[in-house]
């Protein structure tokens, strides 16, 4: 539903995600972001950055054991991994962030 905020949850998918996470509580997601080879999670947001969110120090051992299970490729090194914001870029209403702590973290 980016980049247009102001449209925010008005197609079918945007609807459609925001109701499977209203009714689940997912314990782990995945999603891809092509072009890149890390395994990261949130923060990935401005309002964020520099912060670590509460669930840190797990998110980092799962990113490892991610990036130790999946080894590497043709001589290349392992997958790297840590923050959205450190690994990727971040973005204002990214899906991991919304989804990680959208139903607790009203006020950003």
């Amino acid at each position: 539903d980016l980049p247009m905020t102001f449209l925010c949850m008005r197609t079918i998918a945007g609807r459609t995600l925001n109701e499977i996470f209203r009714e689940h509580l997912f314990q782990m997601a995945l999603t891809f972001h092509g072009g890149q080879e890390v395994v990261a999670y949130e923060w990935g947001a401005p309002s964020w950055y520099g912060y670590l969110s509460p669930d840190d120090l797990a998110q980092n051992q799962i990113a490892a054991a991610y990036s130790k299970y999946g080894g590497t490729w043709a001589g290349n090194n392992p997958y790297e991994y840590g923050t959205m914001n450190d690994m990727v870029y971040y973005v204002r209403g990214g899906m991991e962030d919304w989804a990680y702590a959208g139903s607790w973290d009203k006020e950003r």
